[in-house]
């Protein structure tokens, strides 16, 4: 799940927000200083999690239940994630495999159909829906 938050000017001229966001989705550059990066954030995310109790109460509920897809989903650090070397405690240098296999699942597993788009916004509701489907009917 992703979620974006932006100004609703930047839906307008040629740097169209929503058009940057629907290229992530359509055609993504899993390059490796990119992949460095969402570490990084996947890290932050599970740092601030870690002494939340309602995070620590779905782990609860996910050991417990039987194996499905949900129970075996969760974040990661920096070790988890394939991070070889750090500095700062930020990631500066990522596995090539780990890019390698992010490529072949998403070769592999990524399917449009089973993606679900929401945008909430000032605009008119036809309006949004006429800028959702432009952006990503590529």
């Amino acid at each position: 799940m992703y979620y974006n938050d932006v100004n609703p000017k930047a839906f307008q001229g040629k740097d169209n927000v929503l058009d940057i966001w629907a290229q992530f989705f359509i055609a993504p550059k899993l390059a490796e200083n990119m992949t460095s990066k969402e570490i990084n954030a996947v890290n932050q995310e599970h740092e601030k999690n870690v002494n939340s109790a309602a995070w620590r109460m779905m782990r609860l509920v996910k050991a417990t239940i039987a194996p499905v897809e949900i129970s075996q989903f969760g974040t990661g650090n920096l070790k988890t994630l394939g991070c070889l070397k750090t500095e700062k405690g930020s990631c500066v240098q990522v596995d090539h495999k780990v890019v390698e296999q992010l490529k072949k699942f998403w070769h592999e597993y990524y399917c449009v159909q089973r993606l679900f788009f929401v945008m909430a916004g000032p605009l008119e509701i036809n309006k949004m829906i006429e800028m959702a489907e432009k952006s990503f009917s590529n």
